[in-house]
């Protein structure tokens, strides 16, 4: 079967320009199944581009990925699909908020089918099948009404998928986009070391166990030093991110990656991981520091302890500053990330987030707008207990500087307190005063000068670092 895989556009201004991995993971495991397989990035390709690659191939099918932001862009991609192949293609949907709520999307009658779940095998299963009766993890449309299907999740090794095949999309840009890596030096690509979180932040789950299952599933560490390896031979990356929501949830795991990562000969290459307030310790930021890591990011989300066990974080304030101390001390940059806006926020609850910020002092920190997606414990708190605010898809962006739920905090107050809290650009005070974010600003910078067009990505990135500090997000 001939199949496209395609990315939507997005309204955002300012946005990371990784590859889709989630497309690529199943574009690797069609191609493995012996399926013609291309696919499109509508970030950094055109619409012209994506119909004369219609024009020119017939698809039987064309799998969208989407999430709450995309919605409306996805309806309108699949009916530019369907209108250009004349009706004579099966146009899937998948993704996380199509696995929350299908029927949203097939209200479209131009979407065919919205796959729930990880897509890689229930995509195989659609190539390979002409009934749908014995695929699960689907939704569809039979005799006017929503057929979903029961869910199976997956429980095969992650090792058993085939490496996401990258090359299906633009890489040039990618590699070239890589300003928003800082610290990490460009080129920079990210990667999959597991799947699912064994956490209950009221923020993404049910969700993320929703799409997942409950068991978080590891790679073998080897593997993924294999793919490092990989990228660094293909793309002469500098720097890899691990997409997982914590790469830090299992300790030997994350020790094993970073021993073998050292003699694969590797740690020359600078790297970036998620972790929890309560899942780092000395040993295991040393091991971080000598394997290459420069920089961890964390979700402290708020100084209020009430707030923190409002969104069932699971963590003590406590454990947000010796976190911070203990990276610190091991040589290790941090990135933390904020949230401002719960519905049970009040101006104290914020005074004690300034406090904490103060304690910590990130290297940089990213502050959002509260927001509650669909499908998740704080959205169903907001909704039963009258929070919710009616919000339009693009309103669930959490970059965008408006109120998402009814709070205690005006938004001119929550406006203020992003712009005080956040630093996302390089800061020139910790370049002067702080050795360890010299080293990686000076590695950074030095990166781009290797990058095809440096000229003018230095001009684009001055204008987005201009732009930032102006408060344009």
């Amino acid at each position: 079967m001939n199949i496209l895989l395609v990315c939507p556009p997005r309204k955002r201004l300012l946005q990371w320009l990784w590859p889709p991995l989630g497309l690529c993971y199943i574009g690797g495991y069609l191609l493995n199944e012996g399926h013609r397989v291309k696919g499109m990035d509508l970030r950094v390709e055109t619409k012209n581009d994506l119909e004369k690659i219609l024009r020119k191939e017939k698809f039987q099918m064309i799998g969208i990925t989407a999430d709450i932001t995309t919605v409306a862009a996805v309806k309108e991609l699949a009916s530019f699909c369907k209108n250009i192949s004349r009706g004579e293609t099966t146009v899937v949907v998948g993704g996380p908020y199509a696995t929350i709520a299908p029927d949203e999307f097939l209200d479209c009658r131009d979407i065919d089918l919205v796959v729930m779940g990880e897509g890689e095998k229930i995509m195989s299963l659609l190539a390979a099948s002409e009934s749908l009766e014995n695929i699960p993890n689907i939704s569809y449309r039979a005799d006017g009404k929503v057929v979903k299907k029961r869910m199976i999740y997956a429980s095969d090794p992650l090792d058993s998928l085939p490496l996401p095949a990258r090359d299906l999309f633009p890489m040039d840009e990618y590699l070239r986009q890589s300003w928003y890596t800082f610290p990490l030096p460009a080129p920079s690509l990210h990667i999959v070391g597991s799947r699912g979180c064994p956490y209950d932040c009221s923020f993404c789950q049910p969700t993320v166990n929703l799409i997942f299952g409950k068991k978080t599933r590891w790679r073998d560490p080897g593997k993924i030093v294999g793919e490092i390896s990989l990228l660094r031979d293909r793309y002469n990356i500098k720097g890899f991110h691990f997409q997982d929501d914590t790469f830090t949830a299992d300790k030997k795991w994350a020790m094993s990656f970073c021993r073998q990562l050292r003699e694969a000969g590797l740690s020359g290459l600078s790297w970036a991981c998620q972790s929890r307030a309560n899942t780092i310790d000395d040993e295991l930021a040393a091991e971080l520091k000598r394997s290459g890591c420069v920089i961890v990011w964390f979700g402290f989300e708020s100084g209020s302890q009430k707030i923190l066990d409002y969104y069932h974080k699971g963590i003590k304030t406590d454990d947000s500053v010796r976190a911070a101390e203990t990276c610190k001390k091991n040589g290790l940059l941090v990135l933390g990330q904020y949230m401002i806006g719960a519905p049970v926020e009040d101006p104290d609850d914020l005074d004690r987030t300034y406090a904490l910020v103060k304690r910590q002092k990130p290297h940089l920190s990213w502050v959002s707008i509260t927001t509650a997606y669909p499908g998740t414990g704080l959205y169903e708190s907001a909704r039963q207990n009258n929070h919710l605010i009616d919000l339009d898809y693009d309103g669930f962006d959490r970059v965008k500087d408006e109120r998402k739920l009814k709070t205690n905090l005006s938004l001119p107050r929550i406006k203020k307190a992003v712009k005080d809290l956040e630093q996302r650009t390089p800061s020139i005070k910790l370049i002067i005063i702080d050795a360890v974010y010299r080293r990686a600003f000076k590695k950074w910078l030095f990166s781009l000068f290797g990058l095809k067009d440096w000229f003018i990505f230095l001009c684009r990135t001055s204008v987005s670092y201009l732009m930032f500090s102006l408060g344009v997000r």
